[in-house]
């Protein structure tokens, strides 16, 4: 019941404090809407917010810029900037986790560590149609739900829903940017279906 009742509490001032700075990195994807290389210093202040955030809460960073995932860039050609936000994340998560092992403050548990060595084995076997990019998200991805999955305690059910909901909201608010700014619309692709092409509300990412 107290793991509960924690687990439902509302999110604490640190919290909104990286929620706040999220929303000044975004301000940075935006500005990057009609200047392109501003990007590139929203991808550095994501950078340096992480770096400074603690353990697994890192997470909520990531889950805030979701819907911004297609459009962090500076042209179509070049890789989304989530991607490597994505990457960093996870190599900071997994640091910490490898320095609490060393320092016994954490113990691996065999089972899961074995079944998610496994997963990642048969990923980076080149079976069919092989990526490496595509090899490389899928094994970042199984990383980080095994940090998820370890750090479980540390993670607030409510703070991650906010951090989705602000930066959707986000999304939604700024939307209406598609119909002024040429540039955006460039990542933007209609969602074709048998009763006609439109825009499939995603906020501002593609999918």
């Amino acid at each position: 019941m107290r793991e509960l009742k924690s687990d439902l509490s509302m999110p604490d001032q640190n919290f909104y404090k990286l929620m706040f700075f999220c929303f000044l990195g975004c301000l940075c994807i935006v500005a990057g809407f009609y200047f392109p290389f501003i990007c590139y210093i929203g991808l550095a202040f994501f950078f340096v917010v992480a770096l400074f955030q603690k353990g697994i809460e890192r997470v909520y960073i990531l889950l805030f810029t979701l819907p911004f995932y297609n459009v962090f860039r500076c042209s179509t050609e070049q890789i989304t900037f989530c991607a490597f936000l994505f990457a960093f994340v996870v190599i900071l998560i997994s640091i910490e986790y490898v320095i609490q092992i060393i320092k016994k403050q954490k113990n691996i548990n065999i089972k899961n560590a074995i079944v998610f060595g496994i997963l990642m084995l048969f990923f980076i076997l080149p079976i069919g149609s092989f990526s490496i990019m595509n090899s490389l998200r899928l094994e970042l991805g199984l990383v980080l739900i095994y940090l998820c999955w370890e750090y479980r305690e540390k993670l607030n059910f409510k703070q991650i829903v906010f951090s989705l909901f602000f930066g959707l909201s986000l999304a939604c608010i700024l939307n209406p940017i598609r119909y002024v700014n040429a540039h955006l619309n460039e990542f933007l692709t209609p969602f074709y279906s048998y009763i006609g092409n439109f825009y499939r509300f995603c906020g501002l990412a593609f999918d």
